[in-house]
């Protein structure tokens, strides 16, 4: 969260999950507990900080499901997640984002778009 950034206190979280090269089938069950797990545990220690969830890079055969799945989602859950190619799709090391690396303004910029946008 930029306020977060700017007053170096936790205003808000955002959540970014890169699923770029995630299997659908046959893939570590370890990988999707340790979502959920992250997810119900961000929930329970700062409930009032939880702001929108960013699933990044779908695999291709993802998309359109998620697109049929959305409709059937009530409002309310639809509008704190967003399903967006583009964010650390190209990122081949974390460094890259990390403070002082070189595409970390870049990717700051990108999440905040993502999660303030409509």
């Amino acid at each position: 969260d930029m306020r977060s950034l700017q007053t170096d206190s936790l205003i808000k979280i955002v959540t970014c999950n890169d699923l770029k090269g995630v299997k659908l089938v046959g893939g570590s069950k370890d990988f999707r507990a340790s979502l959920s797990a992250a997810s119900k545990k961000a929930n329970a220690l700062y409930p009032s900080l939880n702001g929108r969830t960013l699933m990044l890079n779908l695999p291709s055969l993802l998309g359109p499901l998620v697109s049929i799945f959305k409709l059937l989602l009530p409002k309310a859950v639809t509008k704190r997640l967003r399903f967006e190619n583009g964010p650390l799709k190209d990122v081949e090391d974390l460094r890259e984002i990390a403070d002082g690396g070189k595409g970390r303004d870049e990717f700051v910029d990108q999440v905040n778009a993502l999660a303030y946008g409509d």
